[in-house]
C-alpha cells in the first residue's frame, strides 16, 4: 500500500500488474489500494498471446477480471487485447460489470479480425462508454492501426469516445 501511495503522489494514473504464475489477477492489498486511491489497473489479457508464451489457455480467460471487478466494484479495470479470441466471455463480463473497460487494440484495428465485429456491435449496445482504442505497437504500425479503425461506421460521438474520452474518463483526466 506504501508503493501504491507513492505511485498515487507522483501522478501515476495506472498500473499493470503482474501476476506470478496463476493467470489470475491479484486479489491482494496492492488491488484494494488501488480502487482506495482511484488508480484504475490494466492487464494484458488473450488466450492466444498467452499460448504464445507457454501457458494454459485459462490464462486467456476473463473469469479473473470479473471476479475482481466484483471484489471491487469501485475499481476500474482496463483489459488490453480484451480477452481475444474469447470474445463473448469477455464482452459478458464488460455487460455485468461496469467497472471493466475493454481495450480490443489490433483485434478491433481490422473489420477482417475475427470477432471485430462483436466489438462494435458491443459499442453501439452497451459499451460505448468502456470501449478503448489501443493500437498494440509495436506488434502492428501506428498508421495502419489507426486507419483500420476509422473503417468502422461509427457516429462521430462514439468514434470520439473510443478514440480519447474513455481513455480520459478511466485515467481520471477529464
Amino acid at each position: 500500500m506504501i508503493i501504491i501511495r507513492l505511485f498515487a503522489g507522483i501522478g501515476v494514473r495506472d498500473l499493470q500488474p503482474c501476476p506470478e504464475g496463476t493467470g489470475m489477477l491479484p486479489r491482494a492489498a496492492g488491488v484494494a489500494g488501488c480502487q482506495e486511491l482511484r488508480i484504475p489497473i490494466s492487464i494484458t489479457l488473450s488466450g492466444y498471446l498467452s499460448a504464445m508464451v507457454g501457458h494454459d489457455l485459462s490464462f486467456g480467460s476473463p473469469t479473473s477480471v470479473y471476479k475482481v471487478a466484483k471484489d471491487f466494484p469501485r475499481l476500474k479495470i482496463i483489459v488490453s487485447h480484451a480477452a481475444w479470441p474469447n470474445i463473448m466471455p469477455m464482452m459478458e463480463v464488460a455487460f455485468i460489470k461496469d467497472n471493466v473497460y475493454v481495450s480490443p487494440d489490433l483485434y478491433m484495428n481490422s473489420v477482417n479480425t475475427p470477432g471485430a465485429h462483436e466489438y462494435i456491435k458491443a459499442a453501439h449496445l452497451f459499451l460505448g462508454d468502456r470501449l478503448l482504442y489501443g493500437t498494440a505497437y509495436p506488434s502492428r504500425p501506428l498508421k495502419e492501426s489507426l486507419e483500420g479503425f476509422l473503417q468502422w461506421d461509427l457516429s462521430p460521438e462514439l468514434r470520439d469516445k473510443v478514440l480519447y474520452r474513455n481513455a480520459a474518463r478511466a485515467l481520471g483526466m477529464e
